[in-house]
């Protein structure tokens, strides 16, 4: 499997897993985020690779996670099929906001 990471322009791809169906992907990404991030959507997208179709995506607002982080948080991609899960941190900082 591989996840498609999409956030407003970025999109970034973590590397294959291969033979496995526990796929663990650990994949860190730091976003340079515009004034309209809050109208943003984080969108996670799964894709089984070696049958070429997707587990499923999971979209997250991401004015969601202001003051809210997601730590180990287990998702759903697919609500057909309920056993396909992806456990998620995400969180939004603002490196340059007043700090007093």
């Amino acid at each position: 499997p591989q996840a498609i990471i999409t956030v407003a322009n970025y999109t970034k791809e973590t590397q294959i897993s291969k033979n496995t169906q526990q796929a663990s992907f650990n994949h860190g990404e730091i976003f340079m985020l515009q004034s309209n991030w809050k109208s943003q959507i984080l969108v996670i997208d799964v894709q089984d690779t070696e049958k070429g179709r997707p587990f499923g995506k999971v979209q997250i607002p991401l004015s969601s996670l202001e003051g809210k982080d997601k730590v180990q948080d287990l998702i759903g991609l697919n609500p057909g099929q309920p056993s396909i899960t992806l456990t998620l941190s995400a969180s939004i900082r603002f490196p340059f906001a007043n700090r007093n």
